[in-house]
């Protein structure tokens, strides 16, 4: 038997179950061979069973019918230490591959967030494209590009906390079965963060951006199309790191919520939208360089405005045409950070995951139990003696 757990299956299995069998373990039988080269089997086991003739003797004293036992009396059954102490080898890839077919089923089953993700991208891209429709170039025109970007990243930032549950609500799982060696926290955190990205990050900005920008009456070139695309994709990936981060540094969903959202409020005000950058103190102005909204900000509004031709018609006053360079100095932004802008972004999702995967990685439990067991097993090897244990098994005729 490879695990401890068939080999209690084809006790629980035998006909002439008993209440009580005292096992004595040497520790040379304790480290089962994987090749089939283990202790021999008695070829007359009951019900075929292929029970170890050397580990099954009848107990010399059973336990007083008279004083009933809690199932929490009967003794634990000890696993053998080569199962407990080492994990069984296996490559990350397989792990992975069996986490990510996991996590893409529960998603799969409970469908209802992916299902949210998607439909409210599809309806904003068609209600805010209908508002902001055929977008003018004029002052008006300018107003309503920033809105329409300012709003786009908020809804993003903000739908990106339901990130914040992917660790929380699997935590205790994950504890357990890491801790019993099932698989690395690399594994589990590399599946679940990939489909995240890709099924709650991508696939709703790509879907919204294909919708958007086109009803709005955005510049309609290829060039700026895909860079407004990857924008929105880098920015909700990037949003749903900082989240994913504060999940797991976070034990309940009440105050990750409360955390993510005091972040990304700080951001929001930092955007360059709401506060105009040169105006910041000198003590505070470093903190636009944190915000993933100053970076996504900076890329959509250069790369609509560069070269366009706008009218700055204000009430009262003789229009004027202006270039929407004028416009974007007066908001510190320029066109030639865009590149720099978009590496921001993605150095930003990259850091925050790895970060998380860290702090992950840290909460991987150490059980007590594994290291009493090998205590134990250190103190059978200075005696020289096989300690008994035994198996509870409950008859079924």
């Amino acid at each position: 038997h490879e695990n401890i757990a068939d080999f209690i299956l084809d006790i629980a299995s035998d006909t002439d179950n008993i209440s009580t069998i005292p096992v004595n373990v040497a520790r040379e039988d304790r480290h089962p061979s994987r090749n089939g080269e283990g202790p021999p089997f008695k070829d007359g086991s009951p019900s075929g069973s292929p029970v170890a003739e050397s580990t099954l003797k009848k107990p010399s004293t059973p336990p007083s019918p008279s004083t009933p036992q809690s199932p929490l009396d009967v003794p634990m059954l000890r696993a053998p230490s080569a199962n407990i102490a080492t994990p069984q080898h296996r490559s990350v890839l397989m792990e992975v591959r069996v986490l990510f077919g996991r996590t893409a089923q529960n998603i799969l089953r409970h469908r209802s967030l992916l299902v949210m993700h998607v439909a409210l991208s599809l309806v904003l891209a068609l209600f805010g494209g209908l508002i902001f429709n055929n977008v003018t170039n004029d002052l008006a025109g300018f107003q309503n590009r920033m809105g329409a970007f300012y709003f786009i990243l908020t809804f993003f930032g903000f739908a990106s906390m339901s990130s914040m549950d992917l660790f929380i609500g699997e935590r205790p799982i994950f504890l357990r079965e890491t801790g019993a060696m099932y698989y690395g926290a690399f594994s589990y955190f590399l599946a679940k963060a990939t489909l995240d990205a890709l099924l709650l990050r991508v696939l709703p900005a790509s879907l919204f951006a294909n919708i958007f920008y086109w009803i709005m009456g955005l510049q309609a070139t290829t060039e700026r199309f895909l860079l407004f695309l990857l924008t929105l994709v880098l920015f909700n990936v990037a949003a749903g790191s900082i989240c994913v981060l504060v999940g797991v540094l976070s034990k309940r969903v009440g105050p990750a919520n409360l955390g993510a959202t005091v972040v990304l409020l700080i951001m929001l005000l930092f955007g360059g939208f709401l506060l105009n950058s040169q105006t910041m103190p000198a003590s505070v102005g470093w903190l636009k360089q944190l915000s993933i909204f100053n970076y996504a900000f900076e890329i959509l509004m250069t790369n609509e405005l560069k070269g366009m031709l706008m009218t700055f018609n204000a009430p009262g006053y003789p229009a004027v045409p202006v270039y929407g360079e004028v416009y974007l100095k007066t908001l510190d932004m320029d066109y030639d950070n865009r590149y720099y802008d978009v590496g921001a972004l993605a150095l930003i999702a990259v850091v925050l995951h790895v970060v998380a995967f860290l702090v992950l990685s840290f909460q991987v439990p150490r059980h007590r139990e594994m290291a009493d067991y090998n205590r134990n097993d250190d103190v059978d090897d200075r005696s020289g003696e096989k300690q008994p244990f035994y198996v509870a098994v409950t008859s079924t005729g």
